[in-house]
C-alpha cells in the first residue's frame, strides 16, 4: 500500500494499524524506501479479513482486505 497526502504525494514514517478478527498490530511507511517514501507493507494470512488505518489521524479506513492464493 502507499499513503499519499492531499496533492497525491508520497508520505514516510506514516504509522498505521491494521486489524483482523484475532487481533492488530502496527507498521510504518517508508521503511523500503526503493519502493517508495509511502509504501508499506504487511504479511497477511489467507482467508483472514482485515482493516487498515492511520493511526493519531481521522482517515478513511480501508476494510474488507482479504488476500488471494498466488
Amino acid at each position: 500500500m502507499t499513503v499519499l497526502d492531499a496533492e497525491s504525494q508520497p508520505l514516510p514514517n506514516v504509522e498505521l494499524l491494521i486489524r483482523w478478527q484475532s487481533g492488530e498490530d502496527r507498521f510504518f511507511t517508508g521503511l523500503k524506501p526503493e519502493q517508495g517514501a509511502g509504501y508499506a507493507d504487511y504479511s497477511l494470512t489467507e482467508g483472514e479479513s482485515y482493516q487498515v488505518g492511520i493511526v493519531g489521524l481521522e482517515s478513511d479506513v480501508a476494510q474488507g482486505i482479504v488476500v488471494d492464493l498466488c
